[in-house]
């Protein structure tokens, strides 16, 4: 394997720019969210989940969030 190919979180997040400023660390907790949502949502729709795999989303949403305060707030935003 490269050097590439074996690069650290930091270093990656240092070579597209978002290592440091003011709002880096929120911009990188939503770019993992997304994906993580994305992805859940993909998985779901190979898969034929029922309700086109809102539940696998809502999940992977819940179990991303920095605190449990933020997971239950998420939680209960998407239920009502």
């Amino acid at each position: 394997m490269g050097a590439d190919a074996s690069m650290t979180g930091q270093k990656f997040w240092e070579r597209v720019g978002l290592s440091s400023g003011r709002y880096a660390m929120a911009l990188r907790f939503s770019l993992r969210l997304a994906l993580a949502a994305l992805l859940a949502y993909a998985i779901s729709g190979l898969l034929k989940i029922p309700l086109n795999g809102l539940w696998a989303v809502l999940t992977a949403v819940v179990v991303m969030q920095m605190s449990i305060g933020a997971s239950v707030r998420a939680t209960a935003e998407y239920v009502v």
